[in-house]
């Protein structure tokens, strides 16, 4: 989960489960802390791997 271009950790969600609000997947994820490692990751995840489903709120 990124917010606000701040890396706030991982999970996994069935997709069929409706996400509501953000603050539910907030208590789900795993933490991770916001440093270059952690973004760079993330942005080397989304730039080569296929992504189900990016959500937005």
């Amino acid at each position: 989960m990124v917010e606000e271009g701040v890396v706030l950790g991982y999970g996994f969600v069935d997709l069929q489960f409706q996400v509501a609000h953000p603050q539910i997947l907030k208590k789900v994820i795993t933490p991770l802390a916001d440093d270059l490692d952690a973004r760079h990751i993330v942005q080397s995840y989304l730039r080569h791997k296929r992504v189900k489903r990016i959500i937005e709120y």
